[in-house]
């Protein structure tokens, strides 16, 4: 049996590699919003102090921050599931189970990762309120709420900027704060409002309650006996959160900088 040091370097290694790979995903869409920024900055200077420019992009690099620190929360999720297939892929292969079923540490160990997740991926959503605010000139001060972004909205200032306030109020309430009650995974529209209730739920109270009715299945028709949010395994109801922060950036895209998102990674002067 390994010692307790020889567990600890391992789990060290293995998570330096996970935030490795983490980070190589999240490089593209970072750099890119972070130049794009920069660009319609220089271009629209006139209407910003030397302060307010250091305060925008101080909130901007805390939401990308925030946005990493959930995405690797994510990964871990992914890595229990690819971990718990891997260790079983004999009895699979030979189809002597009907389903995976987690072990107290592994739920644990879950549990851990999700809310881990919601708490950063709620605080990312927080900054990135905080820096429309900013960027729009709505002399917003002191914490955001979701009652508070759309009414500092309505102070954007100049016209200009008036304009790019009204059309993210309409995108965050059809789009990121949307009515729906179901998760789409493909394209939520209601992302923002469960992370919100979510993490509300867990920091008041001593745990999510448990529900096991995943219709997740592998191979040879295995079921995934996992726990479950909104029928969903944790690993692919954040990964559905996810997605949905990252369309908001990609929709925001061409309404923040005036210009638009381009896949693949990032290019010197792909910008200009």
């Amino acid at each position: 049996m390994a010692s307790l040091f020889e567990t600890r370097i391992n789990h060290y290694k293995a998570s330096i590699r996970l935030i490795q790979k983490s980070q190589r995903d999240m490089n593209a869409t970072v750099v890119k919003t972070s130049k794009a920024q920069e660009v319609y900055l220089h271009k629209n200077s006139i209407h910003y102090s030397d302060d307010e420019l250091a305060t925008i992009r101080y909130f901007l690099d805390a939401f990308l921050y925030k946005y990493q620190l959930a995405n690797y929360s994510l990964e871990q999720l992914w890595a229990i599931r690819d971990a718990k297939v891997e260790s079983n892929i004999l009895s699979i292969a030979r189809n002597s189970i009907t389903s995976l079923d987690l072990t107290n540490e592994e739920v644990f160990l879950q549990s851990h990762c999700l809310e881990q997740f919601l708490f950063q991926s709620r605080s990312s959503l927080d900054f990135f309120m905080l820096y429309l605010a900013h960027l729009f000139r709505t002399g917003h001060v002191g914490s955001m709420s979701t009652e508070k972004f759309y009414k500092r909205l309505l102070k954007a200032q100049p016209d200009q900027l008036r304009a790019k306030a009204k059309r993210v109020e309409e995108y965050f309430k059809g789009s990121v704060f949307g009515g729906e009650k179901e998760v789409n995974i493909t394209s939520p529209t209601n992302w923002g409002s469960l992370i919100k209730s979510l993490r509300d739920k867990i920091a008041h109270k001593d745990r999510i309650n448990i529900s096991m009715n995943s219709p997740d299945r592998i191979m040879h028709d295995i079921l995934l006996d996992f726990p479950t949010l909104k029928d969903l395994t944790y690993d692919r109801f954040c990964q559905a959160m996810e997605s949905g922060m990252w369309f908001m950036i990609c929709d925001l895209f061409p309404v923040l900088y005036d210009l638009e998102w381009q896949a693949g990674p990032y290019r010197e002067g792909m910008f200009d």
